[in-house]
């Protein structure tokens, strides 16, 4: 009991710090007479039309409204500090930056936040960092990181180096390819390190995770399809069910109930961890209509043409962000929300879809 209370002590201890935030880096560096280059403008006005009907959306806009309103912008900073995987960044005065870790709740129970002491090693020369809250999930991949580098690549010297987490993903080395950016421009970020680094170029996000612009999703869309050479098969067009049976959670757990529907419909079920990066951008780019439940999946709509279906499956009782209805409609797709209702086991959000309501979305199809 006594080493259990001893062990409880020093763990307040270790992780007690609690460091103040910046919340807005730009305007820090301009306080401090660092130039910064204005790279995309603000998002507000192409966030703001699609949040006021939805209570859900509304309350996160309404959260982010500042952050929704600053462009996004680059600047040096000299002898800043990564902070494990996460990429906090801690700035010479101490300073923990708000940006890239999109709640403030998250950042303040971040261990890397809280934690006094780390592993230490020191970078020169020009470094960039890729990451962020979450950043080695595919969803925020696409719609965070690359969108946030896709403006700033211009302006960073030729020789930057890029900071990635450990063990980065296939489809993270295969689209970095894309921008020009191979294995040797890589450094390993991990848990547990915090990096000193002589040259840091920070970059703000621009606008924030699930309420953004289409275009940086688009203008990265388009690359990759450039440099994969993907190619529009014409009329035979893909109807696309993404599956989630093999993750973790979230799940449709009557997916079997729904096979016969979505075979008699001519939809392919698609798991996306059987395809290389490649191939699911081939498959999504010829799409003409797309189902799944919430999750990572979703993306894919940035590939597909314009005005396709889409619908996804979630549990309106369960509050779950609104990222896809607006980005659905930024893309110019049209949109459904399938209510599902939530399975038993709550912790991992899996859930049962009518078979009714599945039929009769894809019914309602042109």
């Amino acid at each position: 009991m006594q080493k259990k209370i001893i062990k409880k002590l020093l763990g307040k201890i270790y992780y007690g710090a609690k460091p103040q935030i910046c919340m807005d880096v730009i305007a820090w560096a301009k306080k401090r007479g660092l130039d910064t280059i204005e790279t995309y403008p603000p998002v507000l006005c192409e966030v703001e039309p699609y949040v006021i009907e939805d209570p859900l959306a509304k309350s996160h806009f309404d959260i982010h409204y500042d952050v929704l309103c600053r462009p996004q912008a680059l600047v040096l900073i000299k002898n800043a500090i990564i902070k494990d995987a996460d990429g906090l960044v801690q700035l010479p005065d101490g300073q923990v930056c708000y940006e890239g870790n999109w709640h403030l709740p998250y950042l303040l129970e971040n261990p890397a936040y809280r934690r006094y002491f780390a592993r230490k090693r020191y970078l020169k020369g020009n470094i960039y960092s890729l990451l962020s809250l979450w950043s080695k999930e595919f969803y925020h991949w696409f719609y965070d990181v690359l969108p946030r580098l896709e403006f700033v690549l211009p302006h960073l010297p030729s020789d930057t180096k890029f900071l990635i987490q450990e063990n980065p993903h296939n489809y993270q080395l295969e689209s970095l390819q894309a921008y020009g950016i191979d294995l040797d421009r890589l450094e390993i970020q991990s848990n547990g390190l915090d990096t000193k680094v002589e040259r840091l170029w920070f970059a703000n996000p621009i606008g924030v995770t699930g309420m953004s612009s289409a275009y940086p999703l688009q203008v990265v869309s388009n690359r990759l399809k450039r440099f994969f050479k993907i190619k529009d098969v014409g009329i035979k067009k893909h109807r696309i069910y993404i599956s989630r049976k093999l993750a973790g959670c979230r799940r449709v757990v009557n997916e079997v109930v729904l096979e016969p529907i979505l075979n008699e419909f001519r939809f392919d079920i698609i798991h996306c961890e059987h395809l290389s990066l490649v191939e699911q951008i081939q498959l999504f780019a010829n799409a003409e209509a797309i189902v799944g439940p919430h999750g990572a999946g979703m993306i894919h709509m940035i590939f597909a043409p314009n005005n396709i279906s889409t619908a996804e499956i979630s549990p309106l009782s369960a509050s779950i962000p609104p990222c896809y209805a607006i980005l659905a409609k930024q893309l110019g797709h049209k949109f459904t929300r399938l209510d599902a209702d939530l399975s038993s086991d709550l912790t991992l959000s899996d859930m049962n879809l009518e078979p009714a309501k599945l039929c009769d979305w894809i019914k309602s199809l042109s």
